[in-house]
């Protein structure tokens, strides 16, 4: 004798503990239920304050003025489970409530580091675009964040062991929505420097150039950080002069993560009398260091940290001590909402939020 008994759920989960939205948009954050072969898995959502956010029959919150909620999530077949999250609900962002730079390019809808996602970014507004750049065996410069081609193209190679014309006929094979694009050029082949300048340009966005390379003093000593190639005073002579021979008196900004780059780059600045107003340089760090402060300020260096490792606190002090502040990478829309209201003055991001 068989006996077929139903199955009541046993427990609602979610993906995420809590989520936040902007005022007058939509996010969805789903009721997981246990066990899979429930009989009846239907949940019927309830928001604990319906003029701070709206939950559908399907689960999708719609914002509705800043503040926050709970959303709770309770199983139809009577079983009595249920699980709630909250929700905040944050002001609308807009392209113009910060210097939003796109990392990358916008690289959550195509491939990193291409002119296609420099042509994403620029249609979708960005203030800035930042880039990572190398240089080829040939002293080209290329835009290329790894060490190697291994991850976006397969090839187990630096660009310093190849030349300009071989990097050019490889192919980039991973990324967003590289399915998407993969028979479109822009989204396919490692792009050019001059390339990059010209798109940025085009669109009226800020080229934000990391030197993904490390200062040495004359070009055959070992970097102390092995994912970065060595670069001279020189070659950092010859970037400059190439992206202001394209730019101009447009505004755009060099950063690094080697502190001697950063200082062997002001210097060339410098030399060439460039005005702060149209130049900008970054350092970009793990460990902001108040103690830093006045030796920025003094070389009109800003700062450029990692949102992750840096405090609120930090936050300010910088700012008040005249040194702008951008933070890297921030995908999170409640983060970004707090930043906007600490006026970060930069805020690098995948996404676009607007």
């Amino acid at each position: 004798k068989v006996t077929v008994k139903k199955q009541k759920v046993t427990a609602i989960t979610f993906a995420k503990a809590s989520v936040a939205v902007q005022k007058g948009k939509k996010v969805s954050n789903l009721a997981i239920v246990t066990p899979t072969y429930a009989a009846n898995k239907k949940v019927t959502y309830k928001s604990s304050s319906t003029s701070v956010a709206t939950v559908s029959t399907s689960g999708v919150v719609t914002g509705k003025k800043v503040g926050t909620a709970t959303i709770t999530a309770t199983a139809a077949d009577g079983s009595k489970k249920k699980n709630s999250y909250k929700v905040t609900v944050v002001a609308p962002i807009t392209k113009n409530s910060a210097k939003f730079i796109a990392h990358r390019g916008l690289s959550a809808e195509a491939p990193e580091n291409t002119i296609k996602a420099y042509e994403l970014a620029g249609g979708a507004g960005f203030w800035g675009a930042e880039t990572d750049v190398r240089m080829t065996k040939d002293k080209k410069f290329i835009l290329q964040h790894d060490l190697t081609f291994k991850r976006l193209c397969g090839v187990d190679k630096k660009p310093e062991d190849m030349t300009l014309s071989e990097i050019q006929k490889l192919t980039i094979k991973s990324g967003n929505n590289i399915s998407k694009y993969k028979n479109v050029k822009s989204a396919t082949t490692v792009a050019t420097l001059e390339d990059y300048l010209t798109t940025c340009k085009k669109y009226n966005m800020v080229p934000v150039i990391e030197i993904k390379m490390e200062f040495v003093e004359y070009g055959n000593e070992t970097t102390n950080d092995s994912r970065m190639q060595a670069v001279t005073k020189n070659n950092m002579e010859d970037l400059y002069a190439l992206t202001n021979q394209i730019m101009g008196n447009k505004e755009y900004m060099f950063i690094a993560y080697d502190f001697w780059t950063v200082k062997k780059m002001g210097e060339v600045l410098r030399e060439n009398k460039t005005t702060s107003t149209n130049v900008k340089l970054q350092h970009v760090t793990n460990n902001p260091d108040q103690g830093m402060i006045n030796y920025y300020k003094k070389r009109k260096i800003e700062l450029d940290a990692n949102c992750d490792k840096i405090s609120l606190s930090d936050i300010k002090a910088f700012k008040d001590g005249g040194v702008n502040v951008g933070l890297w990478t921030v995908d999170d829309t409640e983060r970004v909402a707090d930043y906007i209201a600490q006026k970060v003055d930069y805020i690098t991001t995948n996404t676009k939020f607007w």
